[in-house]
């Protein structure tokens, strides 16, 4: 028996020896931020003599105390080495000294069963550097940051809305393998790297575009790596119909779109034409930079509900660099959709020794998208009504049992019936209690929810991205998902208080194939609510919503320059509210098409050129914009674009500044109208009013807020606002969820909420 008991042993560890787990990045570029679902890279050894059927999972818990055991399977070669990508919802109060495991399990009849090894890490010790939750990101995958440091934090008091954390010199190797695991990118630029996708990256890559995701090309100087006009390149669905042209511009011709005008060097750069901006364009394709002599050098195309950008100048030349080119609020606010100024170091401390530079420290409104969603979705009354009614259950229980029985037994001298009275009180109770789990089992269960839904003109479908909260009356465990695309993702979701919280006695174990359809969930289920956070694309069938807005076909919406010259013009075109009930708080956002010049570097008295622009002309919209406001849009209502009128009055800058001077010291629960403030702030939030960072000489820095955002990036519609377009946003309240979920696989036909429209409608790009 001894011999047996050592010889499993042996052989266990001699297994486990076999294989050896490395934690290679943790998000990508090892950068992480809390909250955000991160990818991991991870490599398992083995030294095991045959190929080995294996699963390999990243044990995460969840809110409630619960492990979840994010993994898929693999195959690993006898004496070789196997990379992967796993990736998980990470919680917002997790840290760079966060504790997580990794397991290595056998694998057989398609189901992990013995532990092989197992490895303990944090992001801390695979070298990752921790993103705060109000900092951006952008990869850029080649070896320079093509003038995206200026959105880097510019030190204790920061000039811009969101400082952008910007990692470099990756590779195609960088890229994670779904499309999940790009969520936490502002944006992806792509430099100098040579573009070697593997099938899964390019379909995770073209996903997350088709789902908001933005990304951005430079063209190189020599060689055609993307294999532009082919349908055999990477990501040619996206670019296969893109011809540029090789030629050459003076580096002067630039003003304005690489940087502002300097007394740059008389040189000569290559450039590649995407075609002229007097030519017609194809309705998917939107021009974005071009010279005076109309040449086009950078385009954007909308796919779906994100964006790629091809610029057609070689951001890496090093005669740009050599100039301090490009400027990043000059070329990369355009292409970002951003308004705010980012001063180098050097200007700052320009600024400092002129007495020019606000000394006022910023008063900032944070805003928290997880904060918004948890109070809507909140469902305390039910959870607690129900827990209650136990509670006041086990009560009566004891107190009938206990001493108001012993009292009334002993008064009339029965005490010897006590255990009859006992045993009695047990049964009925216990009936009662049978009835009541009977009856609440066939109650519907209540949902509540907070949900975006977008729809872009001319895209099919729309896009909903929301949150809700299920009571599941029953023990034990409960399927839920969300009916949609085959790349629908649904999330088990914890808000950002859910940390003071206390975890469940009872934690338990839920498995997740990574390489299955990622809309269902197999939550623990205990007489309590459960949050999910779900991304979805399809069409909205649901007879509440009808076809939410649409145009007038017999007067869709353009701009009328009229027989007299307009800069501007005037807008005209009708649109109606189809949805079954009146939208309230409407938005009308128009981006025109007339662009304004980056504010200029400020001169001295004695007509010098200085090295800041003038805090007169700070952080100005990109383009001409007017906003205008509606508190109710009545549904089947037509409303006529025309009577919006472009005036001072109605100005962008001057709209978001009257209307977005929130409470920096708000606490508690928001009203109404200020929970759809702060939706409108995310939604806009890149155009919002940038901070005041300077003065004038001898007078004191003015007050000024600073709005920051800790997550709800998914929301910005901040590229929007450097092309034409109209943006309409509305609210509904008391909506059902737009989505069809599903509980252990029967539709839940009730539910509540608040669903906050975005209608988006392209207009034509002119000169």
């Amino acid at each position: 028996m001894h011999r047996l008991l050592f010889l499993v042993l042996a052989t266990s560890v001699g297994a486990a020896d076999d294989y050896t787990i490395t934690v290679n990045s943790v998000g990508i570029g090892n950068q992480w931020r809390a909250g955000d679902i991160t990818p991991i890279n991870v490599t398992v050894s083995s030294n095991a003599s045959v190929a080995t059927s294996a699963w390999i999972q990243w044990e995460v818990p969840d809110a409630d105390g619960d492990m979840v055991l994010w993994g898929r399977q693999l195959t690993l070669a006898p004496q070789g080495t196997t990379s992967t990508w796993l990736h998980a919802p990470t919680q917002p109060w997790d840290t760079n000294n966060t504790p997580w495991n990794i397991r290595l399990r056998a694998w057989e009849e398609n189901m992990p069963t013995a532990e092989l090894q197992s490895h303990r890490f944090s992001p801390a010790s695979a070298g990752s550097q921790f993103i705060e939750h109000t900092e951006g990101r952008i990869a850029v995958f080649g070896n320079r940051r093509v003038g995206l440091s200026g959105l880097m934090p510019s030190g204790w008091i920061e000039t811009k809305p969101e400082a952008t954390k910007v990692v470099s010199g990756l590779t195609s190797a960088d890229l994670p393998d779904a499309w999940q695991g790009y969520l936490s990118l502002t944006a992806l630029v792509w430099a100098d790297a040579p573009p070697e996708f593997s099938y899964r990256q390019s379909e995770a890559l073209m996903n997350w575009i088709d789902r908001g995701g933005h990304l951005i090309i430079t063209i190189p100087t020599i060689g055609n790596p993307w294999s532009f006009g082919s349908q055999n390149g990477p990501l040619a669905p996206l670019l296969g119909n893109m011809h540029p042209t090789l030629e050459h511009a003076p580096l002067s011709s630039m003003h304005n779109i690489l940087g502002r005008n300097k007394n740059w060097q008389r040189v000569d750069i290559p450039i590649h034409v995407l075609g002229n901006i007097r030519d017609q364009w194809a309705s998917d394709f939107t021009p974005l930079l071009w010279l005076d002599d109309g040449r086009v050098i950078a385009v954007q195309q909308s796919i779906g509900y994100g964006a790629v950008t091809v610029i057609g100048v070689d951001l890496t030349n090093g005669k740009l660099a050599s100039q301090g080119l490009p400027e990043a609020d000059v070329l990369w606010n355009r292409v970002l959709g951003r308004r705010a100024d980012a001063p180098s170091q050097n200007t700052i401390q320009q600024l400092k020794d002129a007495d020019r530079w606000s000394n006022v420290t910023f008063s900032e409104n944070n805003l928290s998208l997880g904060k918004l969603a948890a109070q809507e979705i909140a469902m305390s009354t039910t959870a607690g009504g129900r827990l209650g009614t136990v509670f006041l259950l086990i009560f009566s229980y004891w107190l009938i049992g206990c001493p108001v029985g012993y009292y009334v037994l002993r008064r009339y001298k029965k005490q010897r019936w006590s255990w009859v009275v006992f045993a009695s009180t047990a049964v009925i109770f216990t009936a009662g209690t049978w009835v009541m789990a009977a009856t609440s089992s066939g109650v519907q269960t209540p949902l509540k929810h907070v949900t975006v839904v977008d729809h872009v003109y001319g895209a099919m479908g729309q896009r909903a991205i929301g949150w809700f909260s299920v009571f599941l009356p029953n023990f034990g465990r409960s399927e839920i998902s969300v009916h949609g695309d085959p790349n629908t993702v649904l999330l088990p979701w914890s808000p950002p208080s859910a940390s003071m919280t206390p975890t469940f006695v009872d934690k338990r174990e839920i498995l997740v194939n990574l390489d299955l359809p990622r809309d269902s969930f197999d939550q623990p289920s205990r007489a309590t609510t459960a949050n999910f956070s779900y991304k979805w694309l399809g069409g909205i069938n649901d007879d509440f919503y009808n076809a939410l807005i649409r145009i007038v076909p017999e007067h869709p919406p353009t701009v009328n320059y009229g027989d007299e010259y307009s800069e501007t013009g005037e807008l005209t075109g009708s649109i109606v509210n189809h949805a079954s009930v009146a939208m309230k708080d409407v938005t009308i956002i128009w981006v025109s098409n007339v662009r304004n010049i980056p504010p200029q570097l400020d001169r001295n008295e004695d007509n010098e050129l200085m090295d800041w622009i003038s805090f007169t002309e700070s952080g100005s919209p990109l383009n001409t914009s007017f906003m205008w406001r509606f508190s109710t849009w009545d549904s089947n209502e037509i409303f006529s674009l025309d009577q919006l009128k472009a005036k001072p009055v109605s100005y962008l800058s001057n709209s978001v500044a009257s209307r977005y001077q929130l409470n920096p010291w708000k606490t508690g629960r928001f009203t109404t109208s200020e929970w759809r403030e702060r939706m409108e702030m995310l939604s806009l939030y890149s155009h919002l009013s940038p901070p005041k960072y300077q003065k004038l000489p001898a007078q004191k820095g003015s007050k000024t807020f600073r709005s920051v955002r800790q997550d709800g990036r998914s929301l910005d519609l901040s590229w929007w606002f450097s092309r034409p377009c109209i943006i309409v946003m509305g609210f509904i309240p008391n909506a059902p969820i737009p989505v069809e979920v599903k509980i252990d696989g029967v539709t839940v036909d009730e539910s509540d909420g608040v669903t906050f429209v975005r209608w988006i409608y392209p207009l034509e790009q002119t000169q």
